[in-house]
């Protein structure tokens, strides 16, 4: 069992909750691509969350109120996508308008994880599912929140190089290492209503080992501490 522990972002000396989550061993990446498909696609509108645009909501008026998300990266990725060995990193499908809004063409059947960020560390996932019929989805309005991420090191015995990955899958988020004993950090993790992560850690060496940790409920402006690698 993997101990977690979670501090705020900017604070690395207050240590504030402990919580245990299961890895099993690493599933198999799924198709490296959301795109190529012919006639189904994905729009949306961004926001952030604003306590007066939720109030005029509740009093039934226009929901226009919310300050969009401008110029946000929007990617789309298929669910269990794994960065590292797809020859990954994040590929940006399109931004959103001056309203927030954005649309993604051509998107395949399957479920798939749409990531929106800005550049001053908010961002939104959500999942979509696809239908084998060309479809257009309307996954309506998504809130973009502060950022999580998740920290490991390796600790082990096993002598030799270092090289081990920790990837989000269906975001295209990756962080490689090379070091013993070295908190390393991978933020910029999106946050949702409808969205648990699965964390995958990959040993390539000095040993070769991966896990899928799931779920791991991410917190925004948070960053979860993962247990140590051990041999």
């Amino acid at each position: 069992m993997i101990r977690l522990i979670r501090f705020p972002l900017m604070v690395s000396c207050v240590v504030t909750l402990f919580m245990h989550f299961g890895c099993t061993t690493m599933a198999p990446s799924s198709d490296s691509s959301s795109r190529g498909g012919t006639g189904s696609e994905v729009v949306g509108v961004v926001e952030y969350p604003d306590d007066t645009a939720a109030a005029k909501r509740d009093c039934g008026q226009s929901a226009l109120f919310g300050r969009p998300l401008v110029a946000g990266t929007v990617f789309i990725n298929p669910r269990m996508f794994l960065s590292d060995m797809n020859g990954g990193g994040e590929r940006s499908d399109t931004v959103t308008d001056n309203n927030g809004v954005f649309r993604i063409t051509r998107v395949v059947p399957g479920e798939h994880l749409i990531y929106i960020r800005d550049n001053e560390g908010n961002a939104v996932g959500h999942i979509v599912t696809v239908p084998e019929k060309p479809s257009v989805i309307n996954i309506g309005t998504l809130y973009a929140r502060k950022t999580s991420g998740v920290a490991i090191k390796y600790a082990g015995t096993v002598p030799g190089d270092v090289k081990f990955y920790v990837d989000v899958r269906g975001t295209g988020l990756q962080l490689s290492c090379n070091s013993r004993n070295l908190q390393v950090t991978l933020d910029r993790i999106p946050t949702g209503v409808d969205l648990s992560h699965i964390i995958t850690i990959r040993m390539v060496r000095p040993l070769k080992k991966g896990y899928d940790c799931d779920p791991v409920l991410l917190v925004p402006g948070v960053v979860s501490v993962l247990g140590s690698i051990l041999d």
